[in-house]
């Protein structure tokens, strides 16, 4: 039989059956891969595995540059690394992939972060790092039972504890007005939070700003949280030694 013929029989034998699967939604198939990434980078960071999650997390922002929590598991795996100055851009990138309002139909922008916000809370789920990993999910569970009330309203939301973890590393990196400034951003949104006053603290002392570190202190403790010693035998310390 001519080798057309028999194309052409091949051919017909397929007439009526089933059409062939359509290929996966490409956009679909990315975020998939990087919440695989994602997850990966999570359990490294659990693990302690630095440069493992960084390299984890610079995937999942390849293929999914709008993860926002792939930039702040990026920010901790830098922190981990002491590369302070990396680090807050990662939690700023974060903070601004947050802040972003997706197009102009507010109702596919809720139901967008909706999605992302289960997704994340799946995939954080016994992988915490460090303890401000449980400050963060708090308030995404929040936010998701905000979004899930019937007839709430969407506005851009970017997580306190984002802002907290950029305010800590701007203190690390010795960029000490710009840690003040994150820190008074968490008591905006979050006011009392008894953790940022405890930061605040800190960077006070660094600055020499005694009477406010000594405040902040007692702010913190007002909160419920436990001051250290340390920092409290410090401001004192400071306050009544004589001047140079």
């Amino acid at each position: 039989m001519p080798l057309h013929t028999l194309l052409a029989v091949v051919a017909l034998s397929f007439v009526g059956a089933a059409a062939p699967p359509a290929p996966p939604d490409a956009a679909a198939a990315a975020r998939q891969m990087a919440m695989g990434r994602f997850e990966a980078g999570r359990d490294a960071l659990a693990a302690r595995r630095w440069t493992d999650a960084e390299s984890a997390f610079v995937e999942a922002i390849r293929l999914q540059p709008g993860l926002a929590l792939a930039h702040y598991g990026l920010g901790q795996a830098l922190m981990g690394q002491a590369r302070y100055p990396e680090a807050a851009d990662a939690f700023l990138s974060c903070r601004n992939v947050f802040g972003i309002a997706r197009g102009a139909d507010p109702a596919r922008a809720r139901a967008l972060e909706i999605r992302d916000l289960r997704d994340a809370l799946a995939a954080l789920a016994g992988r915490h790092a460090l303890t401000a990993d449980r400050f963060l999910e708090m308030q995404l569970e929040k936010r998701l039972a905000e979004l899930d009330r019937p007839g709430a309203a969407f506005t851009p939301w970017t997580p306190p504890g984002v802002t907290m973890a950029l305010g800590t590393a701007y203190y690390q990196a010795g960029a000490l007005a710009e840690a003040e400034r994150e820190f008074l951003a968490v008591l905006r949104a979050l006011p009392g939070a008894g953790d940022a006053e405890n930061n605040l603290a800190i960077v006070y002392l660094a600055m020499g700003r005694l009477d406010d570190a000594e405040a902040a202190i007692q702010r913190a403790e007002a909160a419920g949280v436990r001051v250290s010693t340390r920092l409290w035998e410090e401001v004192r310390k400071r306050k009544t030694a004589p001047s140079p």
